[in-house]
């Protein structure tokens, strides 16, 4: 059993550092310069929550499994009530899976998820 769970805490990890790596990617790998220049409020706590936080929960739930994958679904949350539109879009849905698998092996074994 402690063989599958290191491979779910494994599996887990790689699709959380392709994830940000993919997220950072679309942040900066345009040609053109990064421009924060944001038309209303909501576009801005968009930003804040997909990508932003996104990045911050996957990258602190390398360490932290439990407070990193609250943290992105609690984005992925909000992202979902503020832009009720993308919930149809089932790419959103992909950056949860590191964050339910973390979730799982926090609960599972909580004094490693802490």
């Amino acid at each position: 059993m402690k063989a599958i769970i290191n491979l779910l805490r494994w599996i887990a990890r790689s699709l959380a550092i392709l994830s940000v790596a993919l997220l950072i990617g679309f942040i900066f790998g345009n040609e053109e310069p990064v421009k924060f220049n944001f038309s209303s409020v909501k576009e801005l706590i968009t930003f804040l929550l997909f990508p932003v936080l996104t990045i911050i929960g996957l990258t602190l739930s390398l360490k932290y499994e439990k407070k990193g994958s609250l943290l992105v679904m609690a984005a992925m949350a909000g992202l979902f009530l503020i832009r009720s539109d993308l919930t149809q879009n089932i790419y959103f849905y992909f950056f949860l899976i590191p964050a339910f698998i973390f979730l799982f092996l926090a609960y599972y074994n909580p004094k490693e998820g802490v």
